[in-house]
């Protein structure tokens, strides 16, 4: 049974005129979008932020390229990792970028590595401890390990795997494979694997030295639930999973000693009263791992729950994400402040955030980008 979240529709308490000032040190960061570009924007931009006030920029150009859909970050050696496509490759024209981040914010292109056996990449997942990087492709049902070297340079590809054939529940949705996300276990080598198109979530095993990849369990989802991303607790025994077409979101159990799951409990993201269409985006858990955040596309909102005993949800009320379709949102590493990019709202917004509640209090941030995918933070000394 599908609990539901709290009846409290947008917490417009939580929207104050302005962020209190505090003696807090002051935080700088770059932030980081990626972006469709099939409208205005050219690839991925950059804005700079302070606590202080707090202030952001406009966007500004980082590098230009395609359909920059998903990034991940290396804090340890200043590096971003992207998705893309190559214009006049064919129909597997799925590409990965590394860039070096230079002291402007800039991007500097270290490498790029084409997925010759994918379309267009939807997401991406970097792993320092293996100098890998993992990427699925949506549309082509590939799953794809590449290595990276000491200097950013991505290599040949080390592991790959097929998903094919839907389970048909959603026949709009779901006649073919389609892996959404793609992850890896925070404390053993195991790679997981979100289809929405199969209604499953795929486990497999990784080899760290090879870099292969052999398909060990598989967790069957609710019958058209369509499974998204997910959001791993540090602890490895338990991870949450969205599900994008029923707006609900699936607790698992991880048995650590061989990776495979089992569904323990699902909660709704939506409030009761509310039902219109919408289906879920991005997931995340807080640094602290106190509070979990889902973005509703439809009710245009984010979803608060507080954590529990062995990873239970009680939900605490959502606020709207001032703009259409949050497709992507991040927390800085200090659990203080998200970042949301609304596809449909063309617009990058700032929230302030309370640890200790978990509540959302609007930081009246706001900048335009054109059909923004994704957003991450970066610490600036």
């Amino acid at each position: 049974m599908i609990r539901l979240a709290t009846s409290v529709g947008i917490l417009s308490t939580f929207l104050l005129s302005g962020c209190s000032k505090t003696s807090e040190p002051e935080l700088n960061y770059r932030i980081y979008v990626g972006t469709y570009t099939e409208a205005e924007s050219e690839g991925i931009y950059v804005a700079d932020f302070s606590s202080t006030g707090p202030k952001l920029s406009e966007l500004s150009l980082a590098a230009p390229l395609n359909q920059t859909t998903y990034q991940a970050i290396d804090a340890d050696t200043d590096r971003l990792f992207s998705t893309g496509i190559l214009d006049g490759s064919g129909e597997n024209n799925g590409v990965l970028k590394s860039f070096a981040i230079q002291d402007d914010g800039g991007l500097e292109e270290i490498s790029d590595r084409p997925a010759e056996k994918s379309p267009i990449l939807a997401y991406l997942h970097y792993r320092g401890i293996y100098q890998h990087v993992f990427t699925i492709s949506y549309a082509g049902g590939g799953i794809h390990a590449y290595p990276v070297d000491a200097t950013g340079i991505i290599g040949d590809e080390s592991g790959y795997a097929k998903h094919v054939g839907g389970s048909g529940v959603v026949e709009s949705r779901q006649l073919e494979a389609h892996p959404h996300s793609i992850y890896t276990h925070p404390r053993e080598p195991y790679v997981y694997v979100p289809d929405l198109g199969q209604d499953s979530i795929v486990h497999y095993n990784f080899d760290p030295v090879t870099g292969k990849l052999e398909m060990a369990s598989r967790l069957k989802s609710t019958g058209g639930s369509g499974p998204r991303h997910m959001a791993f607790h540090s602890s490895g025994s338990f991870a949450y999973v969205n599900n994008e077409i029923t707006s609900t979101v699936d607790l698992l159990s991880i048995d650590e000693s061989d990776g495979s799951m089992k569904i323990v409990d699902t909660v709704s993201t939506l409030p009761e009263e509310f039902k219109g269409p919408s289906s879920t985006a991005q997931i995340l858990l807080s640094p602290e791992e106190h509070h979990l955040y889902v973005s509703n596309r439809g009710h245009n909102s984010i979803a608060i729950f507080a954590v529990g005993e062995k990873g239970a949800l009680s939900p605490k009320g959502h606020v709207t994400s001032k703009g259409r379709s949050p497709r992507n949102f991040s927390i800085d590493p200090t659990g203080k402040w998200m970042a949301i990019v609304n596809r449909g709202g063309d617009n990058l917004v700032i929230y302030k955030v309370d640890p200790e509640t978990g509540l959302l209090e609007d930081a009246k941030l706001e900048t335009f980008v054109s059909t923004p995918a994704c957003v991450n933070w970066v610490r600036v000394d």
